[in-house]
């Protein structure tokens, strides 16, 4: 039992290299998950000042807050950005004096198209953000195209019992 213990430790940390966990600790940034990550970004407002932010990607949310402490001390997010809006997330290099920036740009039917700029410390956390953003809708559109579908065959099934008769014979 204790030897197999130590084969797992020994597996997980080949798999898991420490000095680039470390790395992205001091970065400020944590990937625990495909689809979840955080970290300080610079997100520019409406009248195109940048500040940092405290940014979570957690399940079909992401928020921004004012820092690590108001995320964490469960103070309510500074905004949230439904991932099932966003139409596109896309690096975008240089934009108003920040390198490594990227946009995300969001349309619903009860609010106005907006496209928010962030900027990350460097151009790979920048793309590894577009790609979690992304891959969480994208993951969240299949299964709600196959709920959907699932959905319809169940319908199909109690409105019409002679189906099922059909079926079982």
């Amino acid at each position: 039992f204790h030897a197999a213990k130590a084969t797992d430790l020994r597996i997980r940390r080949r798999c898991i290299p420490r000095n680039r966990t470390r790395r992205a600790k001091l970065r400020g940034h944590s990937t625990s998950t495909a689809m979840s990550m955080q970290g300080y970004l610079k997100k520019r407002n409406e009248r195109g000042v940048w500040q940092q932010r405290w940014v979570v990607l957690q399940g079909l949310e992401l928020k921004y807050y004012n820092s690590q402490k108001d995320a964490t001390g469960g103070k309510d997010p500074k905004g949230v950005i439904p991932v099932m809006t966003v139409q596109s997330a896309e690096y975008a290099g240089a934009i108003g004096g920040e390198n490594h920036c990227f946009e995300i740009k969001v349309s619903s039917r009860t609010e106005k198209d907006r496209t928010y700029q962030l900027s990350a410390i460097s151009s790979a956390i920048a793309k590894s953000w577009c790609s979690s953003i992304d891959t969480t809708r994208d993951a969240f559109r299949g299964f709600a195209t196959d709920l959907r579908k699932l959905t319809h065959a169940y319908r199909a099934l109690v409105c019409e019992p002679e189906l099922l008769r059909v079926m079982f014979r």
